[in-house]
């Protein structure tokens, strides 16, 4: 399977909304602040600034030809001090997990886009904690890591050089 990415253009747009809610859905199970709307979807806050900010960068994670899931990324000012990057979501589809998609796309990403990268996720957000921890050992990536506190929300963060 090849995995490549995809820069999201603008009409392209509510295909990621809808993705984005499957994501937002998996991840409520750790998020107790995320709530389905009154439409039955979940919604990204300010996702309309992934075209609109030529600091944050929207990708489509491809296994061949079919979408597998998704990246958001972003740049400064939208980022911590000392990292050129962050990668602010990350989500792959169920039917592809556990496949090594995700290390294969997070290894695009990296190889595509060298720097200082910061990783956070939810404390209670176990399996994501544990994937990257897996991508850090399978691509030897050394990471410095502390607990830290994102909107209140007690988090996990990761930074390290590509």
């Amino acid at each position: 399977m090849k995995i490549n990415l995809e820069k999201i253009n603008k009409s392209q747009k509510t295909i990621l909304s809808n993705l984005m809610s499957l994501y937002l859905h998996d991840m409520s199970e750790f998020a107790e602040f995320l709530k389905v709307e009154p439409d039955g979807c979940y919604k990204y806050n300010n996702l309309h600034l992934y075209w609109e900010k030529k600091e944050l960068d929207a990708y489509f994670i491809k296994a061949d030809t079919e979408i597998a899931g998704f990246i958001l990324s972003n740049l400064a000012p939208y980022i911590p001090d000392g990292c050129d990057r962050n990668i602010q979501e990350f989500f792959i589809l169920r039917k592809f997990r556990r496949q090594g998609l995700g290390v294969k796309a997070a290894s695009v990403f990296f190889k595509r886009f060298p720097g200082k990268y910061c990783v956070v996720q939810i404390f209670k957000n176990k399996p994501a904690i544990d994937f990257w921890h897996y991508v850090y050992q399978v691509k030897n990536i050394k990471y410095t890591e502390r607990q830290e506190y994102d909107h209140g929300i007690k988090v996990l963060a990761q930074r390290f050089s590509i």
